[in-house]
């Protein structure tokens, strides 16, 4: 049964259409604030690694600041190599704390 870490609080994420990097201690993740709801998938880009959460988030995608490779920030899926993309969490808000499910 998956278990909820936090790995950021409401507040540090800002306005919808911000996204950040966050951490857990062991792994980054990319934050994503799509209209009010946030939305949690891996920080590195299948490319060459580059940082999503420094990216920019139009539109629920997500672009890569290295090379421009664009990720759906709700489901991980990559639009610019179709077939693939990276994980994506399923998030719970508790307490002004974004908390993601882990295995």
């Amino acid at each position: 049964m998956a278990r909820f870490i936090r790995i950021a609080a409401v507040e540090e994420v800002g306005e919808p259409g911000s996204v950040i990097t966050a951490s857990d201690g062991d792994h980054e993740y990319a934050i994503a604030n799509i209209d009010g709801t946030y939305h949690v998938i891996d920080n590195d880009c299948i490319h060459q690694g580059g940082p999503l959460g420094l990216g920019t988030l139009n539109d629920g995608i997500i672009e890569c600041p290295w090379h421009a490779w664009q990720f759906d920030a709700k489901t991980g899926a990559c639009l610019t190599r179709t077939g693939t993309g990276v994980k994506c969490y399923d998030v719970k808000i508790e307490d002004g704390e974004i908390k993601i499910a882990i295995p």
